[in-house]
């Protein structure tokens, strides 16, 4: 028997992208511009849906959160 999906890594592609603003990053330890991008699944048969990260100039990906936290959905 043979089973085909993913579980962990889907393809997506930027939908949009955003300026967040100027905030502190827990990972650069400094002010730093961040964006808000949107990014949808390739696959249109996929079990995810569209999804937003927050990154830093850095490319830190959450990097405004407190150390230990968590982004919500739909924050």
């Amino acid at each position: 028997m043979t089973v085909s999906g993913h579980i962990l890594r889907v393809p997506t592609r930027v939908y949009s992208q955003r300026p967040d603003g100027v905030r502190w990053c827990f990972y650069c330890r400094k002010r730093v511009e961040f964006t808000l991008t949107f990014h949808m699944p390739t696959d249109p048969m996929s079990y995810y849906g569209p999804h937003a990260t927050v990154e830093c100039e850095r490319g830190h990906t959450d990097g405004d959160l407190f150390p230990g936290y968590e982004r919500e959905g739909g924050e």
